[in-house]
């Protein structure tokens, strides 16, 4: 539960770096969007954060489960665009050591969310 809480609240505060500067104050509105996207998306992982400890805990919230793996899945889309674009310029970047291990983490977290799988022989 606490490596899904941390993976979680990570990517929150870095979309929240990210965005913020373009939605308050970017020249173009499609930069402006972009970065209330970002920031959006870190509202999401929070609540995603504040939910895993429901769902790994009492399970007091139906749809605790649910929100975890939405908050999973903006992470995982998140830096896999990140990554791409970084693929695409091939220049450093400090951000890249922050969301390479954290596409690593929204992949394990993902396949947590994975049904169990027996084979019947």
């Amino acid at each position: 539960m606490s490596l899904m809480m941390a993976g979680l609240l990570v990517p929150m505060t870095f979309s929240a770096v990210i965005g913020w500067p373009d939605a308050s104050g970017a020249p173009a509105f499609a930069q402006r969007i972009t970065g209330v996207l970002f920031v959006l998306s870190g509202v999401v992982q929070g609540a995603a954060a504040t939910a895993a400890r429901d769902y790994w805990g009492r399970r007091q919230f139906r749809a605790s489960g649910a929100i975890v793996l939405l908050g999973v899945i903006v992470v995982l889309a998140t830096d896999s665009l990140l990554r791409f674009l970084w693929l695409e310029e091939r220049k450093y970047t400090h951000h890249v050591l922050v969301y390479m291990p954290l596409w690593c983490w929204s992949v394990w977290a993902l396949s947590c969310f994975q049904p169990d799988r027996r084979l019947d022989w």
